[in-house]
Parts: C-alpha cells; structure tokens; sequence
C-alpha cells in the first residue's frame, strides 16, 4: 500500500526564481515536520520509502525513515513536482487563480497536465504496491494524482488548494466530501 505525503516546508518561499524551486531544501521546520510524519506512520509497518529527487522530498523521505528505521530507500524523477517552465511566482499564481489547465498555456516550456499523468502512471506501473510505501513528493502533483484516480479527463482543471483539500508540508491527503 501507498502512504503519500508531501515534503517539509522548504528553507525559503521562491521569491521570483519559481522556475528553480527543484533545489530548494528543508528548513528547521521542514525538518520537524518530516520527523512528526515517521512518528505519525510509526505502526503503519512502512517497509519502503521513494521520493521525487527533489532535496526537500529525499530530506523529508530520510527524516522520516530515520524515525521508522526504514533502509530501503528510493529516488525517482517520476515523483518531481510538476514543470513551470520559466514562470515566475507571480505567473505561477495568475495560474492557480485562471485556473488554466496546463502551465504550458502560460510558458511553452512547461509540463501539461497530460504529461505529467503519464509520469504518474508510469510511476504506479514500476513501482508497484507490494509493500507498506511511503511516498514522498508534491502537492501539485498530488492535485494531478487525485485527477488520475477520479479517471477525469486531461481538461480537468487542476486545483492546487481547493478548499476541501487539507494538503500541508510533511502531511498526509485528506479529502472532504
């Protein structure tokens, strides 16, 4: 069985590098967060962690594996956080609030919302839930996961905090209904 959670809140906010936030690494508090998440999964008997390659998802899938006394670790790009391109923060937000359905709509150069449900369908295909599993990864791309498992189609406009989604750093999804 999968356990998704979302990295630990990074050192700093983007600031207008947005298109460079893959290298961003986890804060004092990030850091907390990660190791409350192995305390919260302590008797879910995780076997197996695998993060996007991201810094801030390795360092939060260690901390919490640290806590879990879990080894077997794995890192995969399949997980990364959906591409921008070369938007800015500012881009990024006009986005959310548009409500466009691909970031490539803003900048050519960044990632449908298509491709990215063909990484995370390749992910499920060779990363099979065989074992109890912790991944690691992002809260956009979890918005795009949660489109993959309702099996709703690519136009779907993708909601990166829509309000009955409770999504925080280092913490599990959680859907109202």
């Amino acid at each position: 069985m999968f356990h998704y959670a979302r990295h630990g809140q990074p050192w700093r906010r983007y600031g207008n590098d947005f298109h460079k936030n893959s290298s961003l690494f986890l804060g004092p508090e990030g850091l907390e967060q990660a190791t409350d998440l192995g305390k919260r999964l302590i008797n879910a008997g995780i076997t197996r962690i695998i993060a996007s390659d991201y810094p801030r998802a390795i360092q939060t899938g260690a901390a919490a594996g640290r806590v879990l006394n879990v080894s077997h670790f794995q890192q995969t790009e399949l997980l990364n956080e959906v591409h921008h391109g070369n938007l800015t923060q500012a881009d990024f937000k006009h986005w959310l609030k548009t409500g466009l359905h691909n970031s490539s709509q803003v900048d050519p150069e960044g990632e449908t919302i298509s491709q990215v449900r063909h990484r995370l369908r390749q992910f499920l295909f060779e990363y099979q839930p065989d074992e109890q599993t912790l991944v690691v990864a992002h809260g956009l791309l979890y918005s795009v996961l949660l489109l993959e498992a309702a099996r709703l189609p690519d136009d779907t406009p993708v909601l990166a905090n829509p309000n009955n989604i409770e999504l925080d750093y280092a913490g599990n999804v959680q859907v109202e209904i």
